[in-house]
């Protein structure tokens, strides 16, 4: 019998040492594998353990605990009475631990010093388990992966073989749940810390501190592929409360990370400029946990080895160069707070501009609405949308639309010839209309053309009394931005001998005088919307000169530069011209 027992050992042995031989091979450049053997090994050395007397019992009859939601940190100042129950994680902002007390704890050198700073080295043979690929099929997770996927989607369409494997693996990544799982590791890092420091008191079996420890654990059961390393029932001999304390810190930031990658990402286009720095921010947050995490337990985190190979993939699929994935760039874990506060203030930044973005749809929206009123209802007064009107254009570039913005331009161009001369117009909306102009200036005369014939606009019979009154004769147009397409058809359509046109807007300081000084002038037309603060000045000088004044302040078409001539300026013009008659 033990000949047959002896012989079975050895074909055992024989068979698991080609397995072991490669284990070691592995092991050597994947510490993915390295936590798992070492996982396994502490549950086989469970099984030699002899029961401790001492040891406190855990009670079967735990309370049910309600899903997490907070996460609160354990008050250590006020003793260990304060112990709250089991949080629940959700929520990711997390103030700093103020309340540890490490005046009396040594500082120790960390159990491993001969890990790299950096991160884990992609030429590894092995990636992060295959299960964390796997995102938790819930509401909130099947919408990160839906925005996600659509994100990396102008990519993918591009990518062949194993770039499209990347990209797969990019917009399946669980956002939410690495934060979920950040949470509760920062509790557990709480936990431990508060350990640290009744080892420190010569407290060595605390049964509040085991029955919350308990509690932790049952909550990280609950979520895929959390390991609470922090929580094991042995305390690192050599590790402090301060390097539990910046693990504490690293987990909070990567939990903000987290959510502000899924607000970016889940988000349009607009959202776009912040990437490279979300992603910068990203890659040092998993850095310094990486860091902090190596001083105490020698093996990288799970979550923190997700998050690296998850932007190794983001680097190569959208050739973009990360700083803190290297051995070359070392993060500090003392520093979390101030990581903390550049991605909040990023966050923050993001969510402003996705409130402008929706204030934006909405008042594009108003205005458009107004323009079509006011388009359907040629001829007659909507001074009521108008109003309406200008507030909406008025708010949109508060802002931060761009005057010249193609779509405002779109819809206020069919209607704006008909803006009423008693409205009252902010600043911003005069910018709005020297954008306009200056467009109008610079299209071509062809374009033109085409605009008035679909607007409908032939000659009408107050063409033909200008052109008997100014046939041969010189005028004069203030304010705005010279139109060539506007110069010619004025010039065609009156029979002048030459238009002349001063460019002006508010603020610009011209001396008017000599131009309307002019013998051969025979009108003045001061374009109003664009210099009212000229007005009286050349109103002065029209008077000193003897030159009819027209105040224009819709379009340039022929068509409305005759009837406003006619309205304003035709008894003027008639005298004139009969004096001229007569002299001849």
């Amino acid at each position: 019998m033990d000949i047959e027992e002896n012989t079975g050992n050895v074909q055992l042995l024989t068979a698991l040492t080609p397995i072991i031989e490669r284990l070691q091979r592995i092991a050597r450049n994947d510490p993915v594998v390295r936590a798992e053997l070492r996982r396994l090994g502490e549950a086989l050395l469970a099984f030699s353990t002899e029961p401790q007397v001492t040891e406190p019992t855990v009670e079967t009859g735990l309370p049910e605990l309600p899903v997490l939601v907070t996460t609160a940190a354990i008050p250590l100042s006020t003793g260990i009475a304060s112990l709250p129950e089991a949080p629940t994680i959700e929520a990711v902002h997390i103030e700093p631990i103020t309340e540890i007390q490490t005046a009396d704890v040594p500082t120790a050198t960390p159990l491993v010093t001969a890990l790299p700073t950096g991160v884990p080295s992609r030429s590894s043979t092995t990636k992060p388990p295959a299960r964390a690929r796997q995102p938790q099929q819930t509401s909130k997770t099947h919408t990160t992966a839906k925005h996600s996927q659509s994100w990396v989607a102008q990519r993918s369409v591009q990518l062949h073989g194993a770039e499209q494997s990347l990209a797969s693996g990019v917009s399946a990544f669980d956002l939410s749940a690495l934060a979920q799982r950040c949470a509760i590791k920062k509790e557990g890092a709480t936990w431990a810390a508060a350990r640290q420091q009744r080892l420190a008191q010569g407290i060595k079996n605390d049964l509040q501190l085991e029955s919350y420890r308990q509690q932790l654990i049952l909550h990280a059961q609950s979520l895929p592929d959390c390991h609470l390393w922090m929580c094991q029932r042995e305390a690192p001999p050599l590790a402090t409360t301060v390097q539990f304390e910046h693990v504490v810190g690293c987990f909070a930031v990567m939990m903000d990370t987290a959510d502000l990658l899924h607000a970016l990402l889940s988000e349009s286009e607009e959202q776009s400029p912040f990437l490279e720095e979300a992603l910068n921010l990203a890659a040092q947050a998993q850095a310094t946990l990486h860091k902090a995490v190596a001083a105490i337990y020698g093996t990288p985190d799970d979550d923190q080895t997700q998050l690296f190979q998850w932007l190794k993939d983001i680097t190569v699929l959208y050739h973009i160069q990360l700083r803190y994935m290297t051995k070359r760039n070392a993060a500090d874990p003392a520093a979390w707070s101030t990581l903390q506060a550049r991605i909040r203030a990023l966050a923050r930044k993001i969510q402003a501009v996705k409130q402008g973005t929706k204030q934006r749809k909405r008042l594009m929206g108003e205005i458009q609405r107004h323009c079509k009123v006011i388009r359907n209802y040629k001829g007659t007064k909507r001074l009521d949308d108008w109003q309406r009107l200008a507030v909406a254009v008025t708010e949109l570039i508060e802002t931060g639309l761009p005057p010249s913005n193609v779509e405002l331009r779109k819809h206020l161009l069919p209607v704006i010839d008909d803006l009423p001369e008693t409205l009252d117009l902010s600043k911003n909306f005069y910018l709005v209309l020297r954008e306009l102009d200056r467009f109008l200036a610079k299209r071509p005369a062809s374009a033109a053309k085409k605009a008035a014939n679909r607007a409908g606009m032939s000659p009408i019979e107050e063409v033909q009394r200008v052109r008997v009154l100014l046939r041969g004769r010189v005028v004069l147009i203030i304010g705005g931005e010279r139109r060539p397409s506007a110069v010619d058809a004025l010039t065609l359509a009156f029979g002048l001998k030459e238009l002349i046109w001063i460019e002006s807007y508010e603020k610009t300081h011209i001396n008017f005088e000599p131009y309307v000084a002019r013998a051969d002038i025979a009108v003045v037309i001061l374009a109003i919307r664009w210099i009212p603060h000229s007005y009286g000045e050349v109103k002065e000088f029209c008077e000193q000169y003897d030159k009819p004044l027209v105040r224009l302040l819709a379009g340039y078409n022929p068509n409305q530069v005759a009837y406003t001539i006619l309205n304003q300026v035709s008894h003027q013009l008639e005298a004139k011209t009969d004096s001229r008659n007569e002299s001849r």
